[in-house]
C-alpha cells in the first residue's frame, strides 16, 4: 500500500509540475504575441499624420483615422473581435497636445511611465489568456507599446557633402546620406495607399529619424522639374544627359529649382511624406528615355 501511495504522489507531483509549466509557457507565449501585435498596430496608427501640418515640418496625428487603423491593425494581427479585448489608453502626443519634449509620462492604469522625447504613440491594451489559447485560464494581462518619430525638422544641414559616399563604378552616389536602408524594393507591389496591385517603378529609403534629412542628386545633371504631382507629391527630376533621369519623390520640403545645375552634395530637398505616401521616406527612381529600371541594378 505505501508503494502504491508513493507512485501516486510521484504521477500527482508531476501532472502538476506539466500543469503548472504549461501555464507558465502559455502565458509567455501569450504576452508575447500581445506585444507583437500591439507593437504593429501603434506603428500603423502613427502613420496618420496630418500631410498638412506635415508640410510644414510638424508631425501632428490625425487621432480619428489613428484610433481606426489601430483597431484595423490590432484585430487582423492577433485575430481577435472588439470584445476580445480592451483598450486601457491611448495617447497622441505631438506638437498639437504637448507644449515641448521632453514630456515625462505616467499611465493612472498600468504599472509603466516613459519620458517621451519626441511625437510619440503609446497604447496599452488589456485581453485574457484565453483569448489567444483556448480552454486555458481567463487570467487577463496589460501590455503596453509606443511608436516614437525622432525627427531633426529644425536641424537640417545646409548642405550634405562630406556625407556623401564617392561615385560607385556606374557614377551614382547614394541619394540619402542619413540612411542606406531600402524599405520597399522595385517592383510589382499593391499599393499601400489604393491597394492596387502595380509596377513601383523606384526604391523606398527610409529609417527611424529620417524624415527632415537632405536628399541630395545622385549624379551631377540639371533639375527639369521641381514641385508638385499627384501620387509622387513634392518632386525633383534631374536629368543626366544620355536619357538618364532621376526622380526624388514626397519630399518634406523642394530646395532647388527648374534650370539648376546641381551635383551629389548638393541639398535639392528632404525626407518627408507628401502625396500618396503611409510615412516618411524617398521615394528615389531612375529613368532611362522614360522607362523606369530597378534603381539597385546601378548601385
Amino acid at each position: 500500500m505505501e508503494v502504491i501511495l508513493r507512485m501516486v504522489l510521484i504521477v500527482f507531483v508531476a501532472v502538476s509540475g506539466m500543469v503548472m509549466n504549461h501555464n507558465l509557457q502559455t502565458k509567455a507565449q501569450t504576452l508575447h504575441y500581445l506585444k507583437e501585435d500591439l507593437e504593429i498596430a501603434v506603428h500603423d496608427a502613427a502613420l496618420e499624420i496630418s500631410e498638412e501640418e506635415l508640410a510644414s515640418g510638424k508631425i501632428v496625428f490625425d487621432q480619428s483615422k489613428a484610433m481606426t487603423t489601430f483597431r484595423n491593425s490590432f484585430e487582423k494581427n492577433s485575430r481577435l473581435t472588439s470584445t476580445d479585448y480592451e483598450i486601457v489608453e491611448v495617447h497622441f502626443f505631438d506638437e498639437s497636445t504637448v507644449s515641448s519634449f521632453p514630456h515625462e509620462f505616467t499611465s493612472v492604469k498600468a504599472d509603466f511611465k516613459e519620458s517621451i522625447v519626441s511625437p510619440t504613440v503609446v497604447a496599452l491594451v488589456k485581453t485574457s489568456q484565453n483569448a489567444y489559447y483556448a480552454n486555458n485560464a481567463a487570467k487577463s494581462f496589460v501590455q503596453v507599446a509606443s511608436y516614437t518619430y525622432k525627427a531633426k525638422v529644425n536641424t537640417i544641414p545646409n548642405i550634405a557633402d562630406g556625407l556623401v559616399g564617392e561615385p560607385n563604378e556606374q557614377g551614382f552616389s547614394w541619394p540619402v546620406p542619413f540612411t542606406r536602408t531600402v524599405t520597399s524594393q522595385f517592383g510589382q507591389r499593391v499599393n499601400p495607399v489604393t491597394g492596387v496591385n502595380e509596377l513601383h517603378a523606384g526604391t523606398d529609403i527610409a529609417a527611424p529619424g529620417v524624415l527632415g534629412t537632405p536628399v541630395t542628386p545622385a549624379m551631377s545633371g540639371k533639375v527639369t522639374y521641381a514641385g508638385w504631382i499627384n501620387g509622387y507629391g513634392n518632386i525633383v527630376v534631374i536629368s543626366h544627359g544620355g536619357g538618364i533621369e532621376t526622380r526624388y519623390a514626397h519630399l518634406l520640403a523642394v530646395n532647388s529649382s527648374v534650370g539648376a545645375d546641381v551635383n551629389p552634395g548638393d541639398v535639392i530637398g528632404t525626407v518627408g511624406s507628401t502625396g500618396n505616401s503611409t510615412g516618411p521616406h524617398l521615394h528615389f527612381e531612375i529613368r532611362l528615355d522614360g522607362v523606369p529600371y530597378n534603381p539597385m541594378l546601378f548601385y
